[in-house]
């Protein structure tokens, strides 16, 4: 398996933790603008290779988003530690809320140790 890299942090502060929120939006421009092509005239070889692409965008996609969930689920927790919430299950379920999986998706579970 391939290693997944974040993206370049092009245009940002030192110690800047994100990217400009253009770069996303480009992203999305792209991809949609992508869907509408013509591929009538597309080999098969060409075809593969689109997919191949897509499918790397993806897994580069799910591990920027898997990023800043956790990193979101540490911060709610830490707040709600110091808004004096101890309770994990309810420090759980506010991270699950904000975040919105959908329902039947793969949520963080508690850490045990």
């Amino acid at each position: 398996m391939a290693a997944v890299q974040e993206p370049p942090r092009t245009g940002l502060p030192a110690g800047d933790p994100g990217f400009p929120q253009v770069d996303l939006a480009l992203v999305q421009l792209a991809v949609e603008q992508a869907a509408l092509d013509d591929l009538s005239g597309a080999s098969e070889v060409e075809l593969i290779d689109q997919i191949q692409q897509l499918e790397s965008v993806q897994h580069s996609l799910a591990a920027l988003q898997a990023t800043r969930v956790r990193a979101f689920a540490r911060l709610h927790v830490e707040n709600g530690i110091t808004a004096g919430q101890t309770d994990p299950d309810r420090l759980q379920r506010g991270v699950v809320a904000q975040v919105g999986w959908p329902a039947g998706s793969r949520r963080p579970r508690p850490a045990v140790g």
